[in-house]
């Protein structure tokens, strides 16, 4: 992809001759034209960028950006050594910028604005015609406010409460529908989001029978969108379905029909009314509440990130043991994975702003998975590290999954508290789960949006792992616990090896409770928070070949 990036030797070699020519020197040396040099890598240098907004050599910089979208715009900065570039995306002149002095004046910049700033097909698929998305200034802080009250404070407690009880659904479904490689993680987390979204909205369910349609639909919504052509016209006529039957709920609503529950969030949003005093139309209201329900069932792929990170990064897991540390896992899990990865804003009259100069009518896209991962100002961005998030709170600039800036004012999403209430829900729930991957692969798909493991995670028995005082089904089966060693917390996985089972298991003899603390110490010299061992009748040993991967010795890709 250099090559989208990066002058050509021959077009830079005769603009070196003409001005040589110009000043008089003859033409130089063939040596004098610097040759082409390969891309960096992302945010691999925390060097300070110049001033100034570079500019990409291709005419159109689409096919480039879709082949790599969440790094494109950091690896093209990092071409240039500037925190912009120029070039164009969907035949249109665009400004691409990253890093955290970037996001601070994309958000703060007056003449920086949504309105006519998405793309069509987004409108039409993610974002929806109306939307708070596409507002500014006074219109967009009122209709803003409305959902601060709606997503914020006691609205997050009775989220948690409808997610709590629909969990137990989950963990059902996720045992009936048990397979040899278990159940798909990422598409039991849509069904279990979807139905604590709509419970805690009060939007009634449709029937049995359309219900299923209706959670696909609402999946199209993030799932589909930037998919391929079939997709993308199933997410577009996801949402028009959506629209008109959300549509039909809120003028009956109006009508004082008792559709919606009194104290729900989809009532208030039917029965809001602008600052002039008037009601939303029904497009626009239906819209308003799909951006309430949709991004809740979108906290799947964060989700599946949580899951990824405790099986890739198993030494976090030491972190869960208090209400901080989770906090702390979550928010490094929305910092280092792939979430959203741009946002975009309208230049609406020339002006300049911290070095860099913006044209009139030219859009322009900020980097949102690239700035956090600003080495300016994160420390080794690249690896995950939960405990970062224990030490400071992260800057509105610098730490940007959902947007920047203060939400009130600013395009920053108002439904952060509710994903990160959520992913620490389920953080929780996974955390003390037999959960594998389907392979060996964990790589990450980076070219799909939005992006997710190459590999589906799957999960087996999704509920609490048994301990001494619930032993399972299976006569044979590997048990998971921890042990305690001052205030770290190392995770054991034990396989006992037949003749011996659980109910052996559950009579460990002084002897073996010894040597299991001591591996557990030994592993915990060596750096380590997760140890395999094999049970025989009266003996412990390490296990050469552990049944499952999680959780298993740290491995990086």
């Amino acid at each position: 992809m250099a090559g989208w990036l990066q002058e050509f030797p021959l077009a830079r070699e005769m603009r070196v001759r003409r001005s040589a020519r110009r000043s008089g020197l003859g033409c130089p040396l063939r040596e004098r034209a610097l040759p082409r040099r390969r891309m960096p890598p992302t945010t691999s240098s925390a060097a300070a960028p110049r001033h100034g907004v570079g500019q990409l050599q291709a005419w159109d910089s689409t096919l480039a950006f879709a082949a790599d979208p969440y790094r494109f715009i950091a690896r093209a900065c990092a071409a240039q050594g500037t925190r912009g570039v120029r070039g164009r995306l969907l035949l249109q002149p665009t400004v691409f910028l990253t890093g955290a002095a970037a996001a601070r004046v994309f958000y703060e910049s007056p003449q920086l604005l949504r309105h006519d700033a998405a793309p069509g097909a987004l409108l039409a698929t993610l974002i929806g015609r109306g939307g708070v998305q596409t507002l500014d200034g006074a219109a967009h802080r009122h209709r803003k406010a409305m959902f601060l009250h709606l997503l914020r404070g006691p609205a997050v407690g009775a989220l948690l409460q409808a997610a709590e009880a629909r969990w137990t659904r989950c963990v059902q479904m996720a045992h009936h529908g048990d397979t040899a490689s278990g159940q798909a993680l990422y598409p039991l987390m849509q069904h279990w989001l979807f139905e604590t979204a709509m419970a805690w909205a009060g939007v009634p369910m449709p029937p049995a029978d359309e219900r299923p349609r209706c959670e696909r639909a609402m999946v199209d919504l993030f799932d589909s969108a930037a998919s391929s052509v079939p997709g993308h016209l199933r997410a577009r006529a996801s949402r028009r379905w959506l629209q008109r039957w959300l549509g039909r709920c809120i003028e009956d609503a109006r009508d004082a029909r008792p559709v919606f529950r009194a104290d729900g969030a989809a009532l208030a949003i039917a029965l809001h009314r602008d600052p002039d005093g008037l009601r939303l139309p029904t497009e626009v209201a239906a819209v308003e509440l799909l951006n309430v329900l949709r991004p809740i069932v979108a906290v799947s792929v964060f989700v599946t990130w949580c899951q990824h990170a405790l099986l890739l990064h198993p030494h976090a897991r030491a972190l869960l043991d208090s209400d901080s540390g989770v906090l702390a896992f979550v928010q490094e899990v929305r910092r280092f994975y792939p979430f959203f990865p741009a946002a975009t804003a309208r230049v609406h009259g020339a002006f300049d702003a911290d070095g860099l100069h913006f044209r009139d009518g030219e859009r322009v896209l900020l980097d949102l998975y690239g700035t956090s991962r600003d080495p300016l100002c994160w420390e080794q961005p690249d690896e995950f590290r939960p405990a970062r998030f224990l030490q400071a709170a992260p800057g509105r600039y610098s730490f940007v999954p959902q947007g920047g800036g203060d939400a009130a004012l600013h395009h920053r999403c108002p439904g952060e508290d509710f994903a990160v209430a959520l992913m620490a829900l389920a953080v929780r729930r996974l955390a003390g789960t037999r959960c594998n991957a389907a392979t060996d692969d964990l790589s990450i798909d980076m070219r799909r949006l939005p992006a997710l493991p190459r590999m589906e995670l799957c999960v087996r028995g999704l509920g609490p792992v048994p301990d001494t005082d619930t032993p399972p089904g299976e006569p044979t089966q590997t048990l998971h616990t921890s042990v305690r060693l001052g205030r770290a917390r190392v995770f054991v996985q034990i396989r006992p090896v037949p003749p011996l089972d659980w109910r052996g298991m559950l009579d460990t003899t002084a002897q073996q409770r010894v040597a299991i603390t001591r591996y557990a110490a030994a592993a915990l010299r060596e750096g380590r928070h997760s140890v395999c061992l094999r049970a025989v009748p009266g003996s412990v040993s390490l296990d050469d070949a552990p049944t499952a991967p999680a959780p298993g010795p740290a491995r990086r890709r």
